[in-house]
């Protein structure tokens, strides 16, 4: 992946999120894959997602959609992760909830 290509997959998410990440998530990361024509979003909350929190992130999914066309995949995965534990990250973080410093991602 180019520089480029990742900027604007993290553009793109973080206009696609506003308004829509509810306070149990933890962490929203992705990863592109620009010759497979493939988006991978993992989710990360403190307990299992709230059904209207996901359908939040399933909009999020649409925006996603809309910006890079129908002929794309977006693979969404939602994970629950105790606040006992540091949420892993995908190459793109594109949401961390203000925690210990210790769980926030580092570059």
């Amino acid at each position: 992946m180019t520089f480029a290509e990742d900027e604007r997959l993290r553009a793109r998410a973080q206009v696609a999120l506003l308004g829509l990440v509810a306070p149990e998530i933890r962490a929203v990361s992705m990863e592109i894959d620009v010759a497979e024509r493939a988006i991978r979003m993992l989710v990360q909350t403190e307990a299992e997602i709230h059904p209207m929190a996901r359908e939040n992130m399933e909009m999020v999914v649409t925006e996603l959609v809309a910006s890079y066309g129908p002929s794309w995949k977006i693979l969404d995965e939602y994970r629950a992760v105790p606040l006992s534990r540091k949420p892993e990250y995908l190459r793109l973080v594109v949401f961390a909830r203000c925690e210990s410093p210790d769980f926030l991602p580092h570059d």
